[in-house]
């Protein structure tokens, strides 16, 4: 190399006449990258040397998984003969084969929207709440008398029970009151119910 450099600075500078400053500037680059590529075939040979370790952390499947993991291991050492694999069985939890938890129950549902739907009629009505859905209900019923659903069956004689009422949409999200009722918006946009006397509770600003 420091020969074939050698005669780059006979050519370019005592032939040509280039200043000595760029040959050395470039001439350095050459030395710096035959040297990055001389550490890494070095590097490379040693890291084939060492010996590596592999943990593996599966569920415990009986039989038959064991049989899987022995054939996946022998692979493994075909394939690189410094490889070891270290195997650690987990525990598997009750929960990954089915619900531990009972369902919650209708009534008890709470951070939602809701829609009312008139059995005698096509009038419906769309709303939130942050309380159980079974305390909603019974405003609507008769407690509430500021209710857009019992004005609506006291004018018209039309029977309301708690059938009547199906929950749109619930989350986690939704027990924040901001979410929720942009929920409702959206839904009232949609669905556009006719007990709603506002066109939507929270404004819109993506729909004109």
């Amino acid at each position: 190399m420091e020969k074939e450099i050698a005669h780059i600075h006979y050519v370019f500078h005592d032939l040509n006449g280039y200043p000595w400053w760029i040959i050395h500037q470039e001439t350095n680059k050459i030395r710096n990258e035959m040297s990055n590529v001389t550490n890494s075939a070095t590097t490379t040979s040693t890291e084939n040397d060492i010996t590596t370790e592999c943990t593996l952390m599966i569920p415990y499947r009986g039989d038959r998984g064991d049989k899987l993991i022995k054939s996946l291991v022998n692979t493994i050492k075909t394939i690189d003969a410094n490889h070891k694999t270290k195997l650690i069985y987990t525990g598997t939890k009750l929960s990954s084969c089915f619900n531990v938890k009972d369902r919650t129950a209708k009534d008890h549902e709470s951070c939602l929207v809701y829609k009312f739907k008139c059995p005698d009629c096509d009038t419906s009505y769309i709303g939130e709440t942050a309380r159980r859905f079974a305390e909603r209900i019974k405003d609507h019923c008769g407690r509430d008398h500021h209710s857009h659903v019992l004005t609506h069956s006291l004018t018209t004689g039309h029977n309301v029970t708690k059938e009547d009422f199906t929950i749109l949409t619930k989350s986690r999200q939704m027990n924040n009151y901001y979410m929720r009722t942009t929920m409702e918006s959206l839904m009232i946009k949609r669905d556009k119910p006719k007990l709603n006397c506002q066109e939507k509770s929270r404004p819109l600003k993506l729909f004109n």
